[in-house]
């Protein structure tokens, strides 16, 4: 099961990522401030970079300013009050997500995750492809689903991370199967909206039709999948066909993704299926949700 250690706000971690969500002219301009808004920068992908600001200590004085602000106290205080929020939900909601971890995904590994907290005005997910999350989301005020969902969606990416040697497609067809399985059934089973499992990455949207077949199959012995209309076409039932011919209804969610890494091709799924032309950064890049 994901455990969730703590649910934390930390005041580094927020100020990078007001750095990284607003502009700061004359922030950006001081020399005594390059590191923080280079590590700002490169949050996205290394998220972890965030502790070489801790270790700094002539910079950790000269942040400390900031830090005390009236301004970045009132962001670090409605932070604390959103933190206490989220873990109330998770605490609510954690009966039915270890059922659908255990029993529909079919799991039954131990994760320990570190959730960092920001402020929900500036939303935010991302994770360090290991135990850490880095998350908050505006839609979590006005729907107890959301942000269990997404920590979730970022555990899962902690579970499964990227490995060096996949490509660049392997790793957006894991992430789609990630989005399959949280933003939209898991969302939906625990009472959200995934209208007609049309939630994640935009850039991702066609990878996760493609995919639909197989996933249809996957939950076919487990549930059934949740709002979702089932197209009447050839190509849908063609697919479904070969899920059901490779056992995908009797694999784990661990075993899908080894299976559809191997043989996403058998599914129609093409190099003009990934649009990677259309994409100015890499496709299913991990952040924003």
């Amino acid at each position: 099961m994901i455990n969730i250690k703590e649910f934390k706000v930390d005041k580094i971690v927020l100020l990078i990522t007001i750095i990284r969500k607003m502009r700061f002219t004359n922030f950006e301009k001081d020399p005594r401030f390059s590191k923080i808004i280079q590590v700002a920068s490169r949050f996205t992908n290394h998220p972890d970079l965030y502790k070489t600001i801790m270790e700094d200590s002539t910079l950790m004085n000269d942040l400390s300013p900031i830090l005390q602000s009236d301004s970045f106290q009132t962001i670090y205080e409605d932070a604390l009050v959103y933190r206490d929020e989220v873990a109330k939900r998770w605490e609510t909601l954690e009966p039915t997500i270890k059922d659908y971890y255990t029993n529909v995904l079919g799991l039954k590994a131990e994760k320990d995750i570190l959730v960092n907290i920001v402020n929900p005005k500036f939303n935010t997910g991302t994770n360090n492809m290991d135990n850490e999350i880095f998350y908050a989301h505006k839609n979590g005020k006005r729907d107890i689903s959301y942000d269990v969902t997404y920590i979730m969606h970022e555990a899962l990416h902690c579970l499964f991370p990227r490995k060096k040697e996949w490509t660049t497609m392997q790793y957006c067809v894991c992430h789609s199967l990630i989005e399959l399985a949280t933003d939209n059934e898991l969302r939906a089973r625990l009472g959200g909206n995934n209208q007609n499992y049309t939630e994640g990455h935009q850039d991702a949207g066609n990878i996760r039709e493609s995919l639909m077949p197989l996933w249809v199959t996957f939950l076919s012995q487990k549930g059934g999948v949740s709002g979702y209309n089932v197209p009447n076409n050839k190509t849908f039932e063609k697919h479904m066909n070969i899920a059901q011919n490779n056992n995908v209804q009797n694999m784990n969610f661990e075993e899908l993704i080894n299976h559809c890494l191997e043989h996403y091709k058998e599914y129609g799924l093409t190099e003009s299926t990934f649009d990677f032309k259309k994409n100015k950064q890499e496709p299913c890049s991990r952040d924003e949700i």
